[in-house]
């Protein structure tokens, strides 16, 4: 029986393990057995029947059989071996796989955030403690319902429309954050991350959602904007506080200013006006102290926003000096400028006022600390290249050095230069005055303009104010300044003087008009050049000069063979006072006042060499001069309007107004103001902003909305002045601004810039309005 069932089961074996076993092997190997057993049975039987002939045939078909079967063997023992081998190592893969699961379950249930598999539908299908612990529900209660029933409505459609994104196929996965509800019925802030996980022809099988909990950061970031908001408040409450104090304080200033510059005009005896001139002094101190608060105040709020318009180098630092030039005549400084190289730029894009105001408070500075010497300003300009830069605009580098040589800082008290409020002794305070508050401005408005600042200081020798900018060369070439060497290509010109900056300021001016330039810094060097050189077309003599005095040294050039007609540039200081008259010089002088523009000198140069004209004595070679006080109202008429409501600032406006050879209306608030323009036509309203019943900017707009009065040129005179303050005024069609407390030249200027309405409306005005100095 075991013959005939090994086969059989051989077969059946063979029969479902096809894929390892062939099927000749098989047939081959079930025979063998089959023979081996049928043999047997014919051998039993040959004891009673003599049938040895099928026994033999029998046999023979097992002895062939073996044979093959031995030979399919060799062939196919080798794959046998390699069977086994093959299946050593499935089974060590699949020992691997199932470690592979067990870390994975692990990781899933033991993850520090919440994992989930979400069903097609939104139930779900397995979570891990995480996602348990952020919902409060335990993981069997989460596997019974969908993340629908615990997401808050107001959330639930962004999610549901992601979910419909993924299962179309237009994104593999999508970040959201929203909101849970806690078991226990709290918010619980969340953020998942969602992705659609296929199968092998693509088709969706469940969606896999990592959960974190986000409630903390939340709560950090609404208390963050809870701060903020209130740091605004504080901000905006602090900003109205300081407009409220500077409009308060400007308002009396204006009056006491005011009246002080209108009495200085009046007949004084030398002590009065020393007297006038303390007040202004004062004044214009106390303003000062003012302006660095509220400057101070919006840089710390990075309220401060630098405007972008047109730069002149030149004129920023020329203005400057002038400004500081009187102060440093008083003490016997001199100030002095260079700027090169002259083939560079001087015109970019930057705010000039902010400009002045950092040069300003550095001369400032250095006039107050400097005994005797010289204080200068010294700019260096190099080109910046494309590759450093993103924009296609050209930059330059600017680097400024404010030197003088006063008393030098000590290197241990530098740090406390550019702190707020701080001074390097406080002595200084009590001798020089000062919030302390300057130069931090300035180094904060150098790095607003993206530069920096630092000093260096030699105590007792000199201190140097260092900082450096970057500006693009201004676009607009119709507006940048054009000094062409019209004529003055060639020409010999010797400069003399023995400030060495001021000397090579000149120099490069010169050369880049196309002069042939020689300098002497002496007088004995000058006359050496004049006598051995062939004679100049032109010289320029400058102050100071070791030796010899200005006038003294016109004369002896005078004296020189050929140079009794030779043009002559006389730069002196404006305090400068000489025993021999200009006129006595023979020949074209003329005579500038220290510090000179760039335009002054390059005017002189063309009036004498080019058109040779003769040059008015002590000439300063500016264009025509503005329109003098006693000529203003009858060369430019004008029918003012005055809206002021504080009773001492009318008198100082109207007295000034007077001054000029004008009468004006007034008007005690914007809405008598409107009433006035209704039934009369003006020139010119000099409008306040801050009055009673209707302020300055809502009468402007109604005036402006009004198409039935007749528009006159409206000035805002006020005594705000944070920053948008002046954008607010013309933005409500306001044509100019000027901050109290006003000056005689400021208002100058705005009666000359008024435009003169239509001849034809002067006799709409019949001046009813009541003015206090009728």
């Amino acid at each position: 029986m075991a013959y005939f069932s090994i086969p059989l089961t051989l077969i059946y074996f063979i029969r479902q393990r096809q894929q390892d076993f062939p099927t000749s092997l098989t047939l081959l190997f079930g025979s063998f057995i089959f023979l081996c057993g049928f043999g047997h049975l014919i051998d039993i039987a040959t004891l009673w029947f003599p049938i040895y002939w099928i026994s033999g045939i029998v046999k023979a078909l097992t002895a062939l059989v073996s044979c093959y079967t031995a030979m399919e063997l060799v062939v196919l023992l080798p794959q046998f071996l390699a069977l086994r081998e093959s299946q050593k190592k499935e089974a060590a893969a699949q020992k691997a796989l199932e470690k592979s699961r067990q870390v994975f379950r692990d990781a899933f249930h033991d993850a520090p955030i919440g994992v989930a598999l979400v069903s097609l539908v939104g139930k779900f299908l397995k979570v891990n403690k995480s996602t348990a612990q952020i919902t409060g529900y335990s993981e069997e209660e989460l596997c019974a319902v969908d993340f629908q029933s615990i997401t808050h409505p107001d959330d639930l459609q962004e999610d549901l429309d992601l979910v419909d994104q993924l299962m179309q196929g237009s994104r593999r996965l999508y970040q959201l954050e929203k909101r849970y509800f806690h078991k226990s019925g709290h918010i619980v802030y969340v953020r998942i991350s969602v992705s659609l996980l296929r199968d092998a022809n693509g088709d969706p099988q469940f969606f896999v959602a990592h959960i974190e909990d986000v409630s903390e950061q939340h709560r950090v970031n609404a208390a963050l904007k809870a701060a903020q908001q209130e740091a605004e408040v504080a901000s905006k409450s602090k900003s109205s506080f300081l407009a409220m104090m500077s409009h308060e304080i400007r308002t009396p200033m204006n009056a006491l200013l005011g009246m002080a510059e209108l009495l200085e005009s009046t007949a004084l005896t030398v002590q009065q006006k020393e007297f006038v001139s303390i007040i202004r002094s004062s004044g214009k101190t106390l303003l000062t102290i003012i302006n660095d608060i509220l400057d101070f105040s919006k840089v710390e709020s990075g309220n401060l926003v630098l405007e972008e318009g047109y730069l002149d180098l030149y004129e920023c630092i020329e203005d400057v000096l002038i400004l500081f030039s009187n102060q440093a005549d008083e003490k016997s400084l001199m100030l002095s400028s260079l700027v090169e190289p002259a083939t560079m730029p001087t015109v970019f894009t930057g705010d000039p006022v902010r400009m002045r105001q950092i040069l300003s408070n550095l001369i400032s500075n250095s006039i107050k600390f400097t005994k005797k010497g010289e204080i200068s300003i010294h700019v260096t300009i190099s080109p910046i290249e494309a590759e450093a830069l993103s924009e296609k605009r050209s930059y330059y580098q600017l680097q400024f050095a404010v030197k003088d040589t006063g008393i030098g800082i000590p290197k241990h008290k530098l740090d406390k230069l550019f702190k707020p409020f701080s001074q390097v002794d406080s002595s200084v305070t009590r001798k020089h005055g000062g919030t302390g508050l300057g130069l931090s401005i300035c180094k904060r408005l150098v790095e607003l303009m993206g530069g920096q600042m630092w000093v260096e200081s030699e105590l007792g020798c000199s201190s140097t104010f260092h900082f450096s900018i970057q500006l693009p060369a201004y676009e607009n070439a119709c507006q940048t300044p054009n000094l062409q060497a019209h004529g003055l290509s060639q020409k010999n010109l010797l400069i003399i003087t023995s400030n060495q900056t001021n000397l090579a300021h000149l120099a490069l001016q010169a050369e880049s008009w196309g002069l042939n330039v020689s300098q002497a810094a002496s007088p004995e060097a000058a006359l050496v050049e004049l006598r051995a050189k062939p004679r100049f077309d032109i010289v320029a003599i400058q102050k100071p000069l070791h030796g010899l005095g200005l006038m003294e040294m016109a004369l002896r050039i005078r004296e020189l063979p050929g140079y009794q007609i030779v043009p002559l540039i006389v730069m002196k200081s404006r305090k400068h006072t000489h025993t021999t008259p200009v006129d006595s010089l023979k020949g074209n002088v003329a005579v500038l006042r220290k510090p000179v523009r760039r335009s002054q000198f390059y005017n002189a140069l063309v009036r004498l060499l080019v058109d040779k004209k003769p040059f008015a004595t002590d000439s300063t070679t500016l264009p025509e001069q503005p329109k003098t006080e006693s000529t203003i109202s009858i060369q430019n008429p004008l029918r003012i309007l005055l809206a002021e409501d504080i009773a001492l600032n009318q008198k100082v406006a109207l007295y000034m107004i007077t001054s000029f050879g004008y009468q004006a209306d007034v008007a005690n608030n914007g809405k008598e103001a409107v009433e006035a323009l209704q039934s009369h036509a003006y020139d010119l309203v000099l409008m306040d902003v801050q009055m009673p019943e209707m302020d300055g900017l809502e009468a402007t707009r109604i005036i402006r909305a009004n198409s039935n009065i007749v528009q006159p040129h409206i000035v805002a005179m006020t005594a705000h002045a944070l920053q948008g303050d002046r954008e607010e005024c013309l933005s409500a069609g306001m044509n100019g601004y000027i901050r109290k407390p006003i000056t005689k030249d400021e208002l100058l200027k705005t009666l000359q810039q008024c435009p003169q309405l239509d001849k034809t409306l002067e006799t709409l005005s019949s001046r009813d309005l009541a003015s206090p100095l009728q």
